[in-house]
Parts: structure tokens; C-alpha cells; sequence
């Protein structure tokens, strides 16, 4: 039986597809809708911010993610569309993000409708039962309903590949009486004066060297002695001035992997859009890169060295739209050559 998708897209969230007020302040101007925070006939959460790029003029209806220790962020009513449209022509839609099982859930309602959400830095994969695109009894491509909770199911082949240095996805413990390599390295954090960051968090865990006891030269000094100490099971990402820890079978790029196998498609199907160094692994995982804005010198450096990908001109909300569109087109060009 042919399968209903054919290519699959790997997206990040912050920086990617949603971006943060502080981001943006710059070159936009936000002004909340009079209707803020209503909801349609289907309890579907509705744009309550229009979005103005200065440069341009050009205005778009957006989301307010929920507000976090980094501030308000925005995702397009345009963006959703995009996605969906790339959906119709069989791709799946993968978010993957780092942040914790809380805030990715807190964030579903404003996300666009994905077939698959991936949080704690590739360590918690949710198979999105009402997509169509994976389950015959979901909801048709062409619908727009976020899903509640109980309709994410847990991968559990993905968990077993690490459950060894995690332990259980589902362990209602504290991460300090977890039993795992993983944990067991939180620990040594603790005990070393480091403030690491298990709440939510089964797949991997976070440290702020800001929130260490130690001053800065100091912090930065005794956490590379740690993380060159680490179990071979266990490795790190930089991410929004963070250091995430993880299983080494993890992450974004491994995540990206064990996707493409499972659902039976070839990286030249497969396609990222991204920002941030730690979504440089996902991106060599697949066959093509969209780069909504390179900020770092390790992206700067991965572009020279991918002069395929493609890199967005624009900022911000319409930067994501330039790469989304980017994709749709050359798919849909490809379409009208095959049909031909």
C-alpha cells in the first residue's frame, strides 16, 4: 500500500518559526487584535497580535506563544498556512525543539498542526495520532485543529534506544533519584555547584551557567572539565546560551535518523529548516537546509559548506514564511515536471 506522504520536514521552533519579541523588537512594531486571546465555534485559539515589519510594511496576523523566561514570541497565521500546504503535498511536519515536555504542550495550540512534535532536544517523540498522514483515522490534511495531549502518543522505540542512560520517559521520580547515567551526571552537577534543570525533563536536562554558584571565567572553566569527563553515553548542545545534556544516540540529528528510517524515506526526501548551532546535526541528517537566519559563526561556517541550502534574506516572521515558501515551490515545481 502506498504511503500518503512522501517527504518529511524537520522545523525548530525558536528563532525558526517562532520568534522572540526581543528578536524582532527592532525592525517590527506589535500591536495586540481588539478580539486577543478569542477562540472560533471549534475552540480553535485564534491570531491576537498583528505583526508589522518596518522595512516593508507588510503586516501579518500571529500567535503569542506563552510568555516564558525569554519573553513573548510570535508564529504567522502565514506560516500555519505554509505548513499546511507543504502537508497536502505529502510532507510530514516534524517540530523539534529542546525545550521541556511542559512548554511544548503549553505551546500545541498555536503551533501549526504537526504529525509528529519532538521535545527535549530529540528526546521525547509524540506521534500525533489525528494526522492523517500516519494514522487512517486521523483528521484530513486539509483540517486545522490542534490536538489535545491524550491525542500525542510516546514513542517507546525511540525511548528503549537510550532508556539505559534515562531511564523511563514516564519515571514520575525527581530527576535526583533517577537511576541512569544520566542522572547520574545531573547529580555531580549539583554537587559541583552548578544549578542543572530537570524540571519536565526525562530525556535530557539543562545548566545556565549564569545560575552557577561560581563566577563566570570559573563556571565556564570547571564545565568543560565535566563535559570532558562525560560517559561516552552522554554529549552536549549549546542552545539559547544553555547547555543541554543528552543521550549521544539523541538529539536532533538522531532523532532526525531514527524518523527518516521509521517511516521509510531516503534523506534526499527529507528537508530542515533551522537557525542555531544545535540544529546543525538535524540538518546533515537531511537532504536540504532552509536557514532562516545564520547568528552564529557555526552556521556562517555549515552555509559555506552547503551552498545548496538555501539562506532567507528577510527577518523575522517573514523570514520563516521566505524558506516555508522556498520549499513549497521547488516541491511543487517538481510536481508539474514528473507530470510532464
Amino acid at each position: 500500500m502506498q504511503k500518503p506522504y512522501k517527504h518529511i520536514l524537520f522545523s525548530d521552533l525558536d528563532g525558526t518559526i517562532v520568534h522572540f519579541q526581543r528578536e524582532v523588537a527592532q525592525f517590527t512594531k506589535i500591536q495586540p487584535l481588539p478580539s486577543s486571546g478569542s477562540v472560533n465555534n471549534t475552540q480553535q485559539v485564534q491570531p491576537d497580535v498583528t505583526y508589522t515589519d518596518l522595512p516593508s510594511n507588510e503586516q501579518r496576523l500571529c500567535y503569542t506563544l506563552p510568555s516564558s523566561t525569554a519573553g513573548p514570541a510570535y508564529i504567522s497565521a502565514e506560516t500555519h498556512r505554509l505548513v499546511q500546504e507543504l502537508r497536502k503535498c505529502g510532507v510530514l511536519f516534524v517540530i523539534v525543539t529542546a525545550g521541556r515536555k511542559s512548554t511544548l504542550l503549553s505551546r500545541v495550540p498555536m503551533l501549526p498542526f504537526a504529525d509528529v512534535y519532538v521535545g527535549e532536544t530529540g528526546g521525547r517523540v509524540l506521534l500525533n495520532t489525528k494526522s492523517q498522514l500516519l494514522f487512517p483515522t486521523g483528521a484530513p490534511v486539509e483540517a486545522f485543529e490542534a490536538p489535545e495531549e491524550q491525542s500525542l502518543a510516546l514513542d517507546a522505540d525511540w525511548g528503549s534506544k537510550f532508556v539505559d542512560v534515562t531511564g523511563s520517559l514516564e519515571n514520575a521520580s525527581p530527576p535526583e533519584e533517577r537511576v541512569g547515567a544520566l542522572w547520574d551526571v545531573y547529580r555531580e552537577l549539583q554537587e559541583a555547584g552548578f544549578n542543572p534543570d530537570g524540571r519536565s525533563y526525562w530525556g535530557c536536562f539543562r545548566v545556565d551557567l549564569e545560575k552557577s554558584v561560581h563566577p563566570g571565567p570559573k563556571a565556564q572553566e570547571l564545565m568543560q572539565e565535566i563535559i570532558a569527563k562525560l560517559p561516552s553515553s552522554i554529549t552536549t548542545a549549546s542552545n539559547l546560551g544553555k547547555i543541554d545534556f543528552y543521550p549521544a544516540v539523541s538529539g536532533k540529528g538522531g532523532v532526525a535518523e531514527y524518523l527518516l528510517e521509521k517511516f521509510g524515506l531516503r534523506k534526499a526526501d527529507s528537508f530542515a529548516i533551522f537557525d542555531d548551532d544545535n540544529d546543525l546535526p538535524m540538518a546533515a541528517a537531511v537532504g536540504q537546509g532552509y536557514v532562516v537566519r545564520a547568528h552564529t559563526k557555526s552556521v556562517e561556517d555549515a552555509i559555506k559548506g552547503n551552498p545548496h541550502w538555501k539562506v532567507a534574506t528577510q527577518k523575522g516572521v517573514l523570514a520563516s514564511e521566505e524558506m516555508l515558501k522556498a520549499l513549497l515551490q521547488s516541491l511543487q515545481s517538481d510536481a508539474e515536471v514528473t507530470k510532464a
